[in-house]
């Protein structure tokens, strides 16, 4: 509960400061004009990048003997979503995922690295596709916000070559602090089992990410933002990025604060870039409508 209530807090505190800069009337024109048939495209579109989400977390569960059925993992994978948007508690969507799978007679420890491992895919996706659009949107940003994101670019790299390094010299550290990295490493080679294996799942990294930033292009085309898709690819893998960190609710606040910054530096109007990132959000809360429906079937079977 404390978790929570630290949690909303902070983006309570975040929107206080947006809403008192930008006031809401501001925000109207683009909330009340919106084109319902765009802006349910793009939950559409979101659902799909979600599935294929699932889809990826199933077939890393099975290269690490946890057998199921992609239906098991697509059920749970949505009710992790609907966790991470929905529910008022500190349970993420990542914890329930793991106590989910850790039934499955693998443990509790493997069903954590399971669970790490997909969020290394699915943050190696993020990063590559921002690796691949700086040569787009370098005359877009600040050369300090340009090197800024290279910077963190390359620590994820160097990061994931230490465990691949790892993994590939056989090494095993037997200090507490130090043996998680090196377990790490053995189970993320063990998450891959032959070259065909890797590239489908690299694509499954990928293809979420990418979906997840068209649909930010047909939120701003739903509300008549005018931009463009490679001024959003500059900032949108920034804000995901920073959404990630668990110091809000479902990242709501930080992901606000983040897109009125960041929109700023490709044109956006303050006003269009909060806009943009509230419907975002909402369509976010839309997609986890599916999750919610499946946690409650679930909770009636019991």
């Amino acid at each position: 509960m404390l978790n929570f209530l630290l949690k909303a807090g902070v983006s309570l505190a975040i929107f206080a400061i947006l809403f008192y800069k930008i006031p809401f009337h501001e925000l109207k024109p683009y909330i009340s004009s919106i084109n319902l048939g765009w802006f349910a495209l793009s939950i559409i579109v979101q659902l799909l990048g979600a599935l294929l989400a699932a889809l990826r977390w199933s077939m890393i569960m099975n290269s690490l003997k946890f057998v199921a059925s992609k239906t098991f993992y697509i059920q749970k994978s949505f009710i992790g979503v609907m966790f991470n948007q929905i529910l008022p508690t500190s349970i993420g969507g990542d914890a329930y995922k793991i106590l989910a799978v850790s039934k499955l007679n693998r443990g509790k420890k493997m069903a954590v690295m399971g669970v790490l491992i997909d969020r290394l895919y699915g943050l190696a996706g993020l990063i590559l596709i921002n690796v691949c659009s700086l040569p787009i949107v370098y005359h877009l940003l600040p050369p300090s916000i340009f090197w800024l994101i290279i910077l963190v670019n390359m620590g994820f790299f160097l990061g994931l070559a230490l465990l691949i390094s790892i993994a590939l010299l056989k090494l095993s550290f037997k200090h507490f602090s130090l043996k998680p990295i090196s377990d790490l490493a053995h189970e993320l080679a063990a998450s891959v089992s032959s070259y065909k294996d890797f590239f489908i799942k690299i694509i499954l990294a990928g293809l979420p990410n990418l979906i997840t930033l068209y649909s930010f292009v047909l939120i701003a085309y739903a509300a008549h933002i005018h931009t463009s898709f490679a001024d959003l690819i500059s900032i949108t893998p920034s804000t995901i990025l920073l959404m990630m960190v668990p110091i809000s609710l479902g990242g709501w606040g930080v992901r606000e604060g983040a897109m009125v910054f960041l929109g700023g530096l490709i044109g956006l109007t303050h006003p269009e870039a909060l806009a943009l990132s509230l419907l975002f959000g909402f369509n976010n809360l839309l997609t986890s409508i599916p999750g919610l429906y499946l946690y409650l079937r679930s909770l009636r079977r019991r």
